[in-house]
C-alpha cells in the first residue's frame, strides 16, 4: 500500500474526538523523560515542548493503536489536522505546553 493510501485509511481510522482531547500531564512528562537527556539543537529541551508538539505525540500514540508506526505519515496526518482543528483545540495543548514548561524550568 502506498504512503498516501496509508494516510487517508490513518485520517479515516483516528477518533478526532479523542485526538483534541490532549493527553494527561503525567503521560507528556514521561514521554519527556524517555526521550534524549541532552538537547538536540541549541535550545534547551523544555522550548521544544510545544502546544502542536504534543499534539503529534497524541496522535502518534492513537496511530501506533491503529498499527501505523510511520513517522512520515504520521507527521503529515498531524500537520494536517492540526492545520484543520479549531482555535479552542489548540488552545487546549498550547496551555498544556506552558504548564509543563512551568514544570521542567
Amino acid at each position: 500500500m502506498d504512503l498516501q493510501t496509508r494516510a487517508d485509511n490513518l485520517l479515516g481510522n483516528l477518533n478526532i474526538n479523542l485526538i483534541h482531547v490532549p493527553p494527561t500531564i503525567e503521560e507528556v512528562i514521561n514521554y519527556y523523560s524517555n526521550v534524549k537527556k541532552y538537547p538536540t539543537r541549541k535550545r534547551g529541551r523544555n522550548e521544544d515542548c510545544t502546544g502542536f508538539k504534543i499534539f503529534k505525540i497524541n496522535v502518534a500514540n492513537h496511530s501506533r493503536i491503529l498499527g501505523e508506526n510511520n513517522h512520515f505519515i504520521i507527521s503529515n496526518v498531524s500537520n494536517l489536522l492540526w492545520k484543520h482543528s479549531q482555535p479552542w483545540q489548540r488552545i487546549l495543548y498550547t496551555d498544556m505546553a506552558k504548564r509543563l514548561k512551568a514544570l521542567m524550568e
